[in-house]
């Protein structure tokens, strides 16, 4: 006996060793391998079928037409662990493929008939199976614990059934413009790695559940599930191939209470600067410096970590922007007022003097400033605008351009208002403008943009 047969003969016995078989017939699974002759007639099945293990390497031959039609079942057990920042997905699924091999076809034996084999996975991977591949898989496994989790399930008029339990990292590309309200169309797609649609055709299951919908997703509710049957053209051939296409809304809830409204509460508390007197600067400065700067950490910090860097602005963008701009804005407004303020302080003085020396003036009989004799009604007005002091009833009559021009020059110095009217301008114009960023918002977001 050579060394290759003892080898040869040595594996077969090793199979028969690492066999697992279920009868399966009706409710009754396994309860009748204990008569003699139940147990001959699966040793003589296995035997036909380990004799055909000289097969793994050509596919079945249909005699309907020259493609094999290989039907497909998938159980969805689980999804989650959805990173963003990768774009990828985790996925758990029961795997389930069906054909028929005339070559494994066992019919009847001896006194009874049998309707079914099953072997484990270690036995079934001795037979020949599709050479179906995931398309966008990054990382996989089948799972082992405490045996490999996979059968094959052979009827005795031929049909083969395979049932694997897999865990799959997928990918998924990603748009970011809408985020977090925003869809995402994630799926899982396969097809026959080197077998075109002339020797293998994939195909649904008539009768196929693939989610049950009572698992939630943290991070996303699933809108709808799709059956996808194509076929893709490659410059080695066409290729039959199926998928499920996960149409996913975002969660918002986690958004709201992490990002949202802790900016609304903020950009709330920088108002309150709008309350506090102009002239208490260390109370105002240091309330806009901390909400300038707790904005700035909820802008660069929280609910960013897991997005991946992107070239566009996202809607959570778009909102911390402006939130970020609205305490700038009541930050800079102090500044603005304590400007005003200082010059309005030395306006108010300057007036006080000019009212004196006017008083002074005409106490001493004197009805106009010094002027020169030639002095016009447009020398007049020129004064008036650069606060000289003059007597209004020793002014000659004005013509109606002059009085246009005082009314001009009275509606400027009314629009030039006191800090105070800053200030309560402010506290209403604010509050406004935020409201109505708001109401754009989620009205362009939540309804008009789907």
């Amino acid at each position: 006996m050579t060394e290759s047969t003892f080898n040869k003969l040595g594996g077969r016995a090793a199979l028969l060793l690492m066999l697992s078989i279920y009868i399966t017939k009706g409710s009754n699974s396994c309860a009748h391998l204990g008569e003699n002759g139940k147990i001959e007639n699966v040793t003589e099945i296995i035997q036909n079928i380990l004799s055909k293990t000289n097969h793994k390497l050509c596919r079945p031959i249909t005699n309907v037409s020259g493609a094999l039609v290989v039907r497909t079942n998938i159980k969805l057990v689980s999804i989650g662990d959805f990173r963003e920042a990768d774009m990828q997905f985790t996925i758990e699924m029961y795997f389930r493929q069906s054909w028929r091999d005339s070559r494994l076809a066992f019919g009847q034996t001896r006194n009874s008939t049998i309707p079914s084999v099953t072997l484990n996975g270690e036995l079934s991977d001795t037979l020949w199976q599709p050479d179906t591949f995931f398309e966008n898989e990054v990382e996989g496994k089948i799972h082992g614990l405490t045996m490999k989790n996979k059968y094959m399930r052979i009827y005795n008029d031929g049909r083969v059934l395979t049932s694997t339990r897999i865990t799959l990292i997928c990918s998924c590309p990603m748009d970011f413009r809408k985020f977090p309200m925003d869809e995402q169309e994630c799926g899982i797609y396969f097809a026959s790695y080197g077998y075109t649609t002339k020797d293998i055709i994939y195909d649904w299951e008539s009768q196929h559940e693939t989610w049950n919908g009572k698992q939630e997703i943290p991070q996303f509710e699933i809108r709808d599930v799709a059956l996808i049957n194509k076929t893709q053209e490659f410059l080695t051939g066409t290729f039959s191939s199926l998928g499920i296409k996960l149409n996913l809304s975002r969660r918002l809830g986690h958004y709201l209470t992490r990002v949202y409204i802790p900016a609304i509460l903020i950009v709330m508390l920088s108002w309150l600067s709008f309350y506090v007197d102009r002239h208490s600067a260390p109370a105002r400065v240091s309330l806009g410096i901390t909400t300038v700067l707790t904005m700035t950490t909820l802008l660069i910090g929280v609910g960013q970590g897991s997005m991946p860097v992107v070239s566009y602005v996202k809607a959570l963008d778009w909102y911390l922007f402006v939130s970020y701009f609205m305490v700038f804005a009541a930050f800079a407004e102090y500044a603005v007022i304590n400007y005003r303020d200082k010059a309005y302080s030395l306006e108010m003085i300057k007036k006080q003097r000019r009212e004196a020396t006017a008083k002074k003036t005409k106490q001493n009989g004197i009805a106009v400033k010094k002027t020169k004799p030639e002095e016009t009604p447009d020398t007049i007005y020129s004064n008036a605008v650069h606060h000289e002091v003059f007597d209004i009833s020793d002014c000659p009559p004005s013509s109606p351009q002059q009085d246009k021009r005082i009314g001009i020059l009275e509606w400027i110095n009314e629009s030039l208002s006191p800090p105070e009217k800053t200030d309560n301008l402010a506290k209403k114009i604010f509050p406004l403008v935020f409201i109505m960023f708001n109401a754009g918002y989620w009205l362009y977001y939540l309804v008009f943009s789907r």
